[in-house]
């Protein structure tokens, strides 16, 4: 899936059904008025439904699915009324099977985090003020956890990395990522070795 936002600030999706396919044309979403210049994020869950997350004109942050094989979507759903950012977010599975979204304060430099009530988009917790820090922060990434953790999310603020993750449901405390200084943006991934 390719997934993205039109100069009409509608939402657009295209597929190709397997590596030798094509594209095929692109098809719009049924939300209207996307922030244009916010990305959505994007991801195939474990019943090969697409779930997409983005940021509305208003600037909430706003999730819907495409059920498969049917080829209908479903309600749009607000994370939360105060869930705001005219920035990049970030959108991942938990270890525990939960849907995760991060972003950028609206108004602030503070990272925030969303978790849904279950292995579903369609309801999502309030959301937890990851930190409020003092300097410039980038939007946030996040990977499933590691080591026990549930989800990790990592940005940097003033220069540095910043680091925190999610452990049996409970935020622990972000910490810098010794010996990083000078850092503007943040990309992440988690390599799952055999075991």
């Amino acid at each position: 899936y390719a997934v993205y936002v039109g100069d009409d600030a509608k939402l657009y999706y295209s597929h190709k059904a397997g590596p030798g396919a094509v594209w095929e044309a692109s098809v719009a979403a049924p939300p209207l008025n996307v922030l244009g210049t916010v990305s959505p994020a994007a991801l195939v869950d474990d019943q090969d439904d697409l779930v997409v997350a983005y940021v509305r004109k208003d600037g909430k942050l706003a999730a819907i699915k495409l059920l498969t094989p049917m080829n209908a979507w479903g309600p749009e759903v607000l994370v939360h009324p105060q869930a705001l950012t005219g920035t990049a977010i970030a959108l991942t599975r938990a270890d525990a099977g939960r849907y995760a979204l991060a972003w950028r304060g609206f108004d602030t430099q503070g990272i925030y985090l969303a978790l849904s009530t279950a292995d579903d988009p369609a309801a999502w917790d309030d959301p937890i003020t990851v930190e409020l820090p003092q300097a410039t922060s980038t939007p946030p990434a996040l990977v499933p956890g590691v080591l026990g953790a549930d989800l990790e999310v990592l940005y940097t603020a003033g220069g540095k990395l910043r680091h925190a993750r999610v452990a049996d449901g409970t935020l622990v405390a972000p910490v810098d990522v010794a010996e990083v200084t000078g850092a503007t943006s943040v990309a992440a991934t988690r390599v799952q070795l055999e075991p």
